[in-house]
């Protein structure tokens, strides 16, 4: 078993049982404590899971907020429609804020394969990954910094706040978790969508 099944593997039984040893898996896995204990590390930097003493268990926010691998795993045909609709709304050397959802990700991998000249800027890590996998010479990318948030694998805090506010962008694709009656935006987190927009900005819903 590669080690990404095996931690497929190890996060559906933390997912089926809520917990897990580290003996336990040496025992299930046939594996090391040491591979074990490699293999929780990784998975709790992604945010899968919350390492304890001698195992894991679930992390407590996922009852909030699902970690970034679920949610981009998620209605990834609708999101993948909504990416190729932004990416019909940009023009070439324009700037675009892209934001820690899945959504927004999807999006910014229709713009790099579609756009020719581009600047991204952003606070996910899975986002900024991108530009070292595809081939897109005349894209640039302005990454915002902060304190790092394992369950989005994204940027947060004031500092983050901070550098997107000292930027301005033609385009912003952003997610929310829902719309209050008065027609106001809303997130599970406030740093996320703290973006001043430039002179037109465009949502992903």
């Amino acid at each position: 078993m590669i080690p990404e099944q095996r931690r497929q593997r190890i996060a559906g039984l933390i997912r089926e049982f809520g917990s897990i040893t580290v003996a336990g898996l040496e025992e299930e896995l046939g594996v090391s404590s040491a591979t074990a204990r490699r293999d929780l590390a990784v998975l709790e930097r992604q945010g899968r899971i919350r390492r304890t003493h001698g195992g894991a268990v679930l992390p407590g926010l996922t009852q909030q907020e699902d970690s970034f691998q679920q949610r981009l795993e998620e209605a990834v045909g609708a999101k993948k429609r909504l990416a190729q609709a932004a990416v019909g709304l940009l023009e070439e050397d324009e700037t675009v804020f892209i934001d820690s959802s899945t959504t927004a990700y999807y999006a910014a991998q229709r713009v790099l394969a579609a756009v020719q000249r581009v600047t991204l800027l952003t606070n996910l890590v899975p986002a900024m990954e991108l530009l070292t996998t595809v081939e897109s010479p005349n894209a640039e990318l302005i990454g915002m910094g902060g304190s790092f948030r394992g369950l989005t694998l994204s940027f947060v805090g004031p500092c983050t706040v901070r550098m997107v506010e000292s930027h301005l962008t033609d385009k912003v694709f952003f997610s929310v978790k829902g719309v209050t009656p008065e027609g106001y935006l809303t997130d599970s987190r406030v740093e996320r969508h703290s973006a001043r927009l430039g002179r037109e900005s465009g949502g992903d819903g």
